[in-house]
C-alpha cells in the first residue's frame, strides 16, 4: 500500500481542521492544533540527531502527549517500539537493546525504568517541541519504510519483534474502517493503552471525522462524565462482562471486543441487553486486529468469526490457521530464521464450518495430553464459562503420575454462588465427556493475564497448586 501514516494524518487535519481530534480530562484539541503538535514533536526528535529509520521506544500512559509522540514519530519517519506498560525493567531493557532504539520517551513515573542514548520524559520533550515550528514540511516517508516493531513471542515463548512498515500499518487501519463497525463522527473511548490494540482505532476514528477520548481505565462513571456521550469503544471480554453487569451508556452504538474471543454466553447477554452493538476482532501483533471478525449481526457463537476483508486464510494439515495479506508483518526484527514463506502461522488450531466461521479448538502450544488423550484447553474453557456461576476460566495441564498430565481449571466464580469443583467437573463432563473434564478446580479472585489480555498460563502452571 502506498503513502505514509504521517501523510494520512496531514489529510485528516486538512479535512477536519476545526473539529475536535482528541479529548482528555476536559482538554479538547482540534485537528488543526493536533497536527501542529505532531509536527513539532517529530521535528524535536529529529533535532536530537536521530535519523529516519531510527527506532524510538515509548513507555507512556494514554494522554495527548502520547498521541503527539506516536504520530510525531510516524510523521518524522522514525520507528516506534512500544514498551509494555505492565512489563518490568528487564522486559523494557530487552526491547530497547534488541531493537537498537536510540531514544526512549517515557512518563515521569517511569523515570527509573528505562534508559537509552537519548532518554526523555514527556516534560522535557514538550519543552523541546515548543521551540520547533508547527508548519507543513513533512519529511519524505515511503510506504516501505519501517513504522514500528511490536514484540510478541516465538514458538518457544521468547520475545521477538514483529516489524510493520507504513504500508502494512495503513492496510490494517483501512481494514478497521471496513470491518470495525465505526460510524461517522464517533466519539471513541480508549480505555486500554493506545500503544496496543486500541491504538489501531485512533486514525480510523479521525478518518471518519470522529474524536478520540482518552481514558486511563474502564469506568462507566467516566463514560457518563464526558462532555458529550461516548458512542464507541474497544474492550476485552472481562470489561465487556462489566458492561453487561452494569448496563450500557445510552449512546454507545459500537463495542469492539478484542484480544481474546468473547464467549458465546457473554455475547448473547450483551445482545439481549444492548442489541447488535458488539463487533469481535481477532488478530495478532503480526496482523493487528485483522484476521477474523464476528460482526454485530453475525450469529452469537464461540467462533472467531469469518476472515476479515483484507485477509486471506487457509488451514494447514494439522488445523493451524494461516493468514496472509497486505497488513501482515513482513518479518521479525533481526530474525530471518523465522521467515514463514509468505504465510503467517498463527499457532491457533481452528475448524471452519460450512458458512466460513472459524472455530478455535486450541493452540499448538496449549495442548494437554491426559491418559494418552489430547485435550485442547479452549473447548473446556468454553464449557466452564457457560456455567452461570463462572465469570472467568483458564485450563492448564498439571504433571500427574497417573495421567501424565491432568486437566486442571482455574476459575473466578460469582461470590456467594456456592458452586464447587465437583459441580464444574460434572457440568463439563456432561458437555464434553469425562476425559476432557477438569480433574481439579481451583477458585481464585482473579486470573493473571499477559499484556495481550490472554491468561498467563505459564504463571498458572508455575503455581501448580490447583485443588478441588
Amino acid at each position: 500500500m502506498t503513502g505514509s501514516v504521517g501523510a494520512l494524518v496531514e489529510r485528516c487535519a486538512q479535512r477536519y481542521g476545526r473539529t475536535v481530534a482528541v479529548e482528555c480530562g476536559g482538554r479538547k484539541i482540534t485537528h488543526r492544533e493536533q497536527i501542529g503538535r505532531i509536527r513539532r514533536t517529530g521535528r524535536a526528535l529529529l533535532a536530537l540527531g536521530l535519523r529516519q529509520g531510527d527506532r524510538v521506544a515509548v513507555l507512556m500512559a494514554n494522554s495527548p502527549e502520547l498521541v503527539d509522540v506516536w504520530f510525531g514519530l510516524a510523521w518524522a519517519g522514525l520507528a516506534v517500539v512500544p514498551l509494555d506498560p505492565v512489563g518490568g525493567p528487564p522486559d523494557h531493557a530487552f526491547r530497547i537493546r534488541d531493537s537498537g532504539a536510540r531514544a526512549v520517551v517515557h512518563d515521569p513515573v517511569h523515570a527509573d525504568a528505562v534508559t537509552a542514548e537519548h532518554t526523555l520524559d514527556t516534560e522535557r520533550l514538550s519543552r523541546l517541541a515548543a521551540a520547533q515550528p508547527d508548519g507543513p514540511g513533512m519529511p519524505a516517508v515511503a510506504s516501505t519504510d519501517l513504522f514500528g516493531i511490536y514484540y510478541t513471542g516465538d514458538e518457544t515463548g521468547r520475545p521477538v519483534g514483529a516489524m510493520h512498515t507504513h504500508g502494512t500499518y495503513l492496510a490494517a487501519l483501512l481494514g478497521h474502517l471496513a470491518d470495525g463497525g465505526l460510524g461517522e463522527r464517533d466519539r471513541f473511548a480508549h480505555v486500554a493503552p493506545i500503544t496496543h490494540a486500541s491504538g489501531m482505532f485512533v486514525l480510523p476514528t479521525w478518518l471518519r471525522g470522529g474524536t478520540n477520548v482518552l481514558l486511563d481505565r474502564f469506568d462507566l462513571d467516566l463514560f457518563a462524565r464526558t462532555a458529550e456521550p461516548i458512542t464507541a469503544t474497544m474492550l476485552v471480554p472481562t470489561t465487556l462482562h462489566r458492561l453487561v453487569e452494569h448496563g450500557r451508556p445510552a449512546a454507545l452504538s459500537t463495542v469492539v471486543c478484542g484480544v481474546a474471543p468473547a464467549r458465546c454466553a457473554l455475547l448473547l447477554a450483551a445482545r439481549e441487553l444492548f442489541g447488535p452493538v458488539v463487533t469481535c476482532l481477532y488478530g495478532l501483533a503480526e496482523a493487528p486486529n485483522q484476521i477474523a471478525m464476528l460482526g454485530k449481526t453475525d450469529r452469537a457463537s464461540a467462533s472467531l468469526g469469518r476472515p476479515v476483508t483484507i485477509a486471506e486464510t487457509r488451514l494447514a494439515e494439522d488445523g493451524e490457521l494461516l493468514v496472509r495479506g497486505p497488513h501482515v508483518s513482513p518479518g521479525y526484527w533481526r530474525r530471518p530464521d523465522l521467515d514463514s514463506g509468505g504465510w503467517l502461522h498463527t499457532g491457533d488450531l481452528v475448524e471452519e464450518d460450512d458458512q466460513g466461521f472459524l472455530h478455535p479448538v486450541g493452540r499448538k502450544k496449549d495442548l494437554i495430553v491426559s491418559g494418552g488423550y489430547p485435550v485442547f484447553a479452549a473447548p473446556v474453557e468454553e464449557a466452564l464459562a457457560a456455567h452461570p456461576a463462572v465469570r472467568q476460566a483458564a485450563v492448564i495441564g498439571i504433571p500427574d503420575d497417573l495421567w501424565g498430565e491432568r486437566v486442571a481449571a482455574v476459575v473466578v466464580a460469582d461470590p456467594g454462588s456456592g458452586v464447587s469443583g465437583a459441580d464444574l467437573t460434572a457440568w463439563t463432563a456432561e458437555r464434553l465427556g469425562r476425559v476432557r473434564a477438569p480433574k481439579t478446580v481451583e477458585f481464585v479472585a482473579s486470573i493473571p493475564r499477559l499484556a495481550s489480555g490472554q491468561p498467563d498460563k505459564a504463571a498458572l502452571r508455575g503455581n501448580a497448586r490447583c485443588g478441588s
